[in-house]
């Protein structure tokens, strides 16, 4: 079972290794890209639960998965707990050790003269599983990809909203000044915020 499938990244890969995959999904525009991706693929083994996670009507699984989900997850017990519950033989959490989205930190004091609160990653969500009683371990394994913009103007566009700005002309330049002093362009072109990690986390327990 995947937890918050999303417009369906990860499906693709458990499914040829499952009998049968259920891939829990509240968001109705989500679930639109979600169910072309499963179409295209041809993953006939895949189904999808239009529901909220914990879901009442999430059956049984043997594995349940979440990738990048529990970061905005207000009420992190119940979400960790119903996965525990509904999960036979293992559970596994891949996210970041910290919020993909950090490099936009340095930025908001900035702009807002007063420190982001950092949003929770894998370490906070590893004690929190410890202190709900489920003795989960933390592996890391490199990163497989970053936040790249194609050009200065994605960039801006992204980072505005990021930091919560209707465009305006002169902050809009400043904005500019601050992308083209510290992103990075790949081999590619790409403009790269600074500071993301080259490993991520997988949060992991089994039931036996």
């Amino acid at each position: 079972m995947d937890t918050g499938a999303g417009q369906g990244r990860y499906p693709p890969f458990p499914a040829p290794a499952c009998a049968h995959l259920v891939a829990v999904e509240p968001s109705p525009a989500m679930r639109g890209h979600l169910e072309r991706r499963i179409a295209d693929e041809r993953l006939e083994n895949v189904s999808v639960l239009p529901a909220s996670w914990p879901a009442p009507d999430a059956p049984p699984c043997d594995v349940a998965i979440s990738a990048h989900v529990v970061y905005a997850v207000r009420e992190i017990g119940p979400f960790l707990q119903h996965m525990d519950a509904v999960a036979r033989r293992a559970c596994f959490l891949y996210l970041a050790i910290r919020h993909p989205a950090s490099f936009i930190s340095p930025l908001w004091e900035r702009f807002h003269g007063q420190p982001r609160r950092p949003l929770p990653g894998a370490l906070e969500c590893l004690c929190a599983l410890h202190q709900l009683g489920i003795p989960a371990s933390l592996d890391l394994v490199p990163a497989t990809s970053r936040i790249a913009f194609a050009d200065e103007a994605e960039a801006l566009a992204d980072v505005r909203f990021r930091l919560r700005f209707p465009p305006d002309p002169r902050r809009d330049a400043e904005i500019r000044e601050v992308v083209r002093a510290t992103f990075e362009r790949d081999a590619d072109g790409a403009l790269l915020p600074p500071g993301q990690p080259a490993a991520l986390a997988v949060i992991h327990w089994s039931k036996a």
